[in-house]
């Protein structure tokens, strides 16, 4: 969460700085996320979505329910949402959400939607290398104008980008 001054800190959720994208679907219909969802799934492992990021077009199926693939990222939306507004006392005003390079407009979009459904103003999108090299900026690492990193994600395939340092941060070079 970043502050009008520059200054940021990371959000904490059940005590921790990352959520995990889990979701378990309560008997009531209810969605519950990350450490909440990972600890109710030992009671409930069939309600269990532990990766919940889907193709925007499928549905699944929990304990016999139809359930939308957005409606799981709308709930961990949700759940950022709130804590953002607990913590800045207001409503959140500015939002950018971290897609993968390779997303295209289709996908972009459903992000949008389901941003949307979370009760988020329209996010701007932000690719995670780029993402990453702004990190990095902000972290203090020096990076001289007109170097080169290079980005690697292997989280749910590998993805590998090069981003060069303009004068105002970082941006994809094209393959």
């Amino acid at each position: 969460m970043a502050w009008p001054d520059g200054t940021w800190a990371p959000l904490l959720f059940d005590g921790e700085p990352a959520l995990p994208s889990a979701v378990l679907l309560s008997a009531d219909g209810t969605m519950l996320t990350g450490h909440q969802a990972w600890q109710a799934a030992a009671g409930q492992p069939q309600r269990f979505i532990p990766a919940p990021r889907q193709s925007p077009e499928q549905r699944l199926t929990v304990a016999g329910t139809d359930v939308d693939a957005m409606d799981l990222v709308v709930a961990t939306l949700r759940r950022v949402a709130e804590e953002a507004q607990r913590i800045a006392g207001c409503m959140v005003e500015d939002v950018r959400l971290v897609v993968p390079a390779g997303w295209g407009p289709r996908r972009r979009t459903w992000m949008r939607h389901a941003a949307h459904r979370a009760g988020l103003p329209q996010p701007r999108m932000i690719e995670a290398p780029v993402a990453a090299g702004g990190h990095l900026l902000a972290a203090g690492v020096q990076l001289p104008v007109g170097s080169f990193i290079v980005v690697c994600d292997a989280g749910g395939g590998a993805e590998v980008s090069v981003l060069r340092r303009g004068p105002a941060g970082s941006r994809s070079s094209p393959p």
